[in-house]
């Protein structure tokens, strides 16, 4: 089965982690296509480096966390590989989806809400609640309420708070 996800998020380092999310809960692979970000506002936007070489949007180190590796398919390789398994397919937006394509695809979007977001299906309604932790990592609401007892540790980081929630969140999950 195909899952294409719009995540329409202006921040890049924010961009795919609930369809990230959303891939790990199925056990599916996740992919992307093509995404650009105004770097004139973002300088960082693209700055993931893949193993093989190739500078992606920041925000698609979500996808490097789920364990999968980072590859680049044409969209006739990626709705071969759906025949067989599961694949969460990232956009930027609908409308750079190949629509003569579209059979056998379930298409959600997310909605983001300040520290909190909803992977979206028309009609069925959310699929998918998560919300930021105290490190700025996304976790889906189930996962954060086992988390909420675990003990806690103070460290303390130089920077506006909502710069390191908005715009360097590895940094943050990375102390988590």
């Amino acid at each position: 089965m195909l899952y294409l996800i719009e995540d329409a998020t202006p921040e890049p380092a924010q961009f795919g982690a609930l369809p990230a999310l959303f891939a790990q809960t199925l056990n599916a692979e996740l992919r992307c296509t093509g995404v650009h970000f105004d770097e004139q506002r973002f300088p960082d936007a693209h700055q993931h480096v893949t193993a093989d070489g190739r500078l992606l949007a920041s925000g698609l180190i979500w996808r490097t966390r789920t364990g999968l590796p980072d590859t680049a398919e044409p969209c006739d390789e990626i709705f071969a590989l759906a025949r067989t398994r599961d694949i969460v397919l990232l956009v930027q937006s609908f409308d750079a989806f190949p629509t003569q394509c579209a059979e056998d695809v379930e298409m959600l979007r997310v909605v983001h809400q300040a520290d909190s977001a909803q992977l979206v299906e028309d009609g069925s309604g959310v699929v998918l609640q998560a919300h930021r932790d105290r490190y700025g990592r996304w976790r889906s609401t189930e996962e954060a309420a086992s988390r909420a007892s675990e003990p806690s540790m103070t460290i303390a980081l130089i920077g506006r708070d909502c710069d390191q929630h908005q715009q360097y969140p590895a940094t943050l999950a990375a102390l988590g």
